[in-house]
């Protein structure tokens, strides 16, 4: 697993990776009664959760010193490449 150049366990779990949809949906009512409904292709900003696989998922000091300095720049692309190859 690679984040970026920083490299966390590979044992860790991707909790949401079945509840994220890429297409999404709202409905409202018009003035009218009629039912309006609107859908489009979400295309950034995928939420991924990871964590210990049922272990503490304990990490170095510095490791978590780097995650909190890649997070904290703004406007930067961070790439989650997963041990299968899958980049996100």
């Amino acid at each position: 697993m690679q984040l970026n150049t920083i490299t966390p366990p590979d044992d860790l779990l991707w909790l949401n990776e079945f509840e994220w949809n890429p297409v999404e949906q709202t409905t409202e009512q018009s003035l009218t009664g009629a039912l309006l409904v609107q859908k489009g292709q979400l295309m950034h900003c995928r939420p991924i959760i990871l964590s210990g696989n049922g272990k503490a998922g304990w990490v170095s000091r510095l490791t978590v010193k780097s995650l909190f300095a890649l997070f904290k720049a703004a406007n930067k692309t961070i790439m989650l490449t997963l041990p299968d190859s899958r980049q996100f």
